[in-house]
């Protein structure tokens, strides 16, 4: 099955608007025995979607506590990639933090990128 970005949009949409609890621990099951590969793509999919909403200029009662909870997930997400890069990293290995942390906080680097193999 193949489809557009926002028709796949419009089926999640309507699968949370009416959803239980249970209905999300067995998408939760089904998501994680995707083949690695596109768990991995689909994994850079959700970054990209929690990137968006921590972005939401406006956030209001109904969306303020998933806005908040997505700023804190970025944020330590890049404060782990920056550390992961001083310390595993040849390049940033052997120079200032500044250099890793303008990297990932400068613009430049897409924090949802992962190899797809």
């Amino acid at each position: 099955m193949s489809f557009c970005g926002k028709t796949a949009a419009k089926h999640i949409e309507g699968f949370v608007n009416g959803c239980h609890p249970a209905d999300m621990d067995d998408f939760v099951r089904e998501f994680t025995r995707m083949h690695n590969t596109i768990e991995q793509k689909a994994v850079q999919l959700l970054i990209k979607t929690i990137l968006r909403v921590s972005e939401t200029p406006y956030p209001d009662g109904r969306n303020e506590a998933g806005v908040k909870a997505c700023k804190m997930m970025i944020e330590g997400y890049r404060k782990e990639l920056i550390a992961d890069l001083l310390e595993n990293d040849s390049y940033y290995s052997h120079r200032p933090r500044e250099r890793a942390e303008t990297w990932v906080r400068g613009g430049a680097y897409d924090i949802s990128w992962m190899p797809c193999v």
